[in-house]
């Protein structure tokens, strides 16, 4: 996983029991954030655009292991 410096936290999720095919399984999940938890309460992170204005950023995730 990358992402570039819009992204400057990450949050990973990993359920304990993962259904897959009807067995147990593992699950990962991340996801790239402009800010960290409870920012909207915190206000720390938090990014205001004026009307019209835009903002980017990039992320992505390569996997190179092996097929299931």
């Amino acid at each position: 996983m990358w992402q570039d410096e819009s992204f400057p936290y990450v949050q990973i999720f990993t359920p304990r029991n993962f259904p897959r095919d009807g067995v147990k399984g593992l699950a990962f999940a991340a996801e790239p954030m402009t800010a960290p938890a409870n920012a909207l309460a915190s206000g720390e992170g938090l990014r205001w655009l004026d009307e019209g204005e835009t903002w980017s950023g990039s992320w992505g995730v390569t996997y190179t292991g092996p097929t299931v």
